[in-house]
């Protein structure tokens, strides 16, 4: 059984090709299975990529999933941990390195997405958006900026000390236990979103100051799918009651 299983590697918009193959590299030396390149710069099948992803890490490479969206490629995610350097927003909860482990425990029924942004850029304020949670890797303000593969490095390796040596027992896996996948919680978001205007309780207009607000308190509940169904509910019903008749 693979050491980091329920682990999923998302890359956005990645450029330079020998961090694809370097972080192949890495996804096989950790056991990750999972992973996704967002609207890539480069290929996959470039020559040095392939030259980094040595041997077995070669089928790795091959095995990436492209997709156009961060959307897509954590939609089925129960976390969503996005690596930056960004302090602006609070549209997610920000928490230290070393408690990485700690949002993706040992069990088979949570995928927990480890999000990047490309080398140039680093992630966005609407791709932070999307993140359940965001983490700061520890470096000198000298030179802040971690190489893209460098950066996957140093969280794979906190989450693989932590797995090395389970507890004896692991935690259930009860579908009603586990966070709510981050589509149904996006869902949620829109249905909030139509809430607030019709409420009038937006700035000018726009209601996402108080949804990023949201977004952080949900961040730090866990939120789980019959709870965000309750919600959507009660939503759908105050809506019906504003809507004329």
């Amino acid at each position: 059984m693979s050491l980091l299983r329920g682990i999923r590697i998302v890359l956005v918009e990645p450029e330079v090709p020998g961090n694809l193959g370097a972080c192949a590299r890495l996804c096989e030396n950790f056991g990750v299975e999972d992973w996704f390149l967002v609207r890539p710069r480069c290929s996959p099948q470039d020559e040095e990529a392939r030259k980094l992803a040595v041997d077995s890490a070669r089928t790795r490479l091959e095995s990436v999933r492209t997709v156009e969206s961060l959307e897509e490629a954590v939609a089925d995610c129960q976390e969503v941990i996005g690596f930056t350097r960004r302090q602006r927003g609070r549209t997610s909860v920000s928490f230290e390195w070393r408690n990485l482990p700690d949002v993706s425990p040992v069990d088979t029924g949570r995928r927990t997405a480890l999000v990047f942004g490309s080398e140039r850029t680093g992630l966005e304020s609407h791709e932070l958006a999307l993140c359940s949670r965001r983490c700061e890797l520890p470096t000198d303000p000298g030179l802040p900026s971690l190489n893209l593969s460098h950066a996957v490095a140093c969280a794979l390796i906190a989450l693989a000390d932590a797995r090395s040596t389970p507890p004896g027992t692991e935690p259930g896996t009860d579908p009603e236990e586990a966070p709510a996948p981050r589509a149904e919680v996006e869902h949620l978001f829109g249905h909030w979103r139509e809430l607030l205007v019709a409420c009038g309780l937006t700035q000018a207009g726009n209601p996402e100051r108080l949804l990023g607000l949201f977004r952080a308190m949900l961040s730090r509940s866990g939120i789980r799918s019959n709870e965000i169904r309750a919600l959507r509910a009660v939503f759908a019903r105050a809506l019906s009651r504003m809507m004329p008749e």
